[in-house]
């Protein structure tokens, strides 16, 4: 009779079968795929943004000319064109802010110096002047002999005259002409600017020659640029007609110069404010009073 297997023996066997099942339990599973870990990329740099270059009164000045087809064809330069040395300038700039705020008392100098410009002598008698206008032409004609413009200087306590001849030098007869004014004007821009608080941004062009379309060329004596602003303006030493006025006028329309941004200044004290061809002219007595009133405007707003 077999023997009937142990219970070692059945135990044996359930394990190799559950062995079995959990095999085919392993095999049904589906089985997760390996994803390899995400790799961070650092950020991309990002160039800053380049501020945008501000605009100068120099670059507005430029940009009126590139708009109207305007060319500068040189500038002249000032130093060539005065007398005296670049050691001279300093003090002749301090003679010519004298001549400018006191020209009413000096006017008769400065009237036969450029009558008798050619090197003729001429002679003034201080009678009738009061204290102060003789000493004030006194003391500009003592400077003007300093500085060579007048080639003799001499004067009379008994007769209470002075005379003095002119030197015929071009840069002489250049500066008495007009150019004083001209560097006048450009002091008391800087100067009147400068009172103001802030001071106001000016930008000053002298002495421009300058091309336009139809290829003519002109000359710009100053040409102002404050903020929103630019002014054309003419130093007037002489005599002014109406054609002279009118080129002018005709200046100002080719740069664009808006209505009433055109002034000529005239060394002059027996002349008031006028307006002709769209031009406004001041004796030189009011240029003060139209620069306020233009740098009035501009700190305004």
């Amino acid at each position: 009779m077999p023997r009937s297997p142990s219970p070692g023996h059945w135990l044996e066997r359930l394990l190799r079968v559950a062995t079995r099942i959990a095999s085919m339990f392993e095999r049904a599973l589906p089985h997760p795929r390996h994803t390899p870990p995400a790799t961070t990329r650092p950020p991309t740099p990002v160039e800053p943004t380049p501020a945008p270059t501000p605009v100068t009164l120099d670059d507005t000045i430029t940009s009126l000319f590139a708009q109207r087809g305007i060319t500068v064809v040189r500038e002249l330069r000032g130093d060539a064109r005065d007398p005296g040395s670049d050691d001279d300038q300093a003090r002749i700039d301090r003679m010519v802010w004298f001549m400018g705020e006191r020209f009413a008392m000096i006017e008769p100098l400065l009237v036969a110096i450029k009558h008798n410009i050619q090197g003729r002598t001429l002679s003034i008698s201080l009678t009738s002047f009061e204290t102060r206008k003789a000493s004030d032409i006194c003391q500009m004609a003592t400077w003007a002999h300093t500085y060579k413009m007048l080639t003799s200087y001499q004067y009379s306590k008994e007769t209470r005259t002075i005379s003095a001849c002119v030197s015929s030098t071009p840069t002489i007869i250049n500066f008495f002409n007009g150019r004083w004014l001209e560097r006048y004007i450009v002091q008391k821009i800087k100067h009147t600017a400068e009172q103001y608080d802030p001071p106001i941004d000016v930008c000053i062009k002298t002495n421009l020659i300058i091309e336009l379309p139809d290829h003519t060329q002109r000359e710009i004596d100053i040409l102002v640029a404050i903020p929103r602003r630019i002014y054309l303006i003419e130093a007037k030493s002489g005599a002014i007609d109406g054609d002279s006025v009118q080129r002018y006028a005709e200046l100002a329309r080719a740069l664009g110069i808006r209505q009433g941004h055109a002034l000529m200044v005239r060394a002059r004290t027996t002349v008031g404010v006028k307006h002709s061809h769209g031009i406004h002219m001041y004796p030189i007595g009011e240029f003060e009073h139209t620069l306020r009133r233009m740098f009035d405007a501009a700190a305004a707003r």
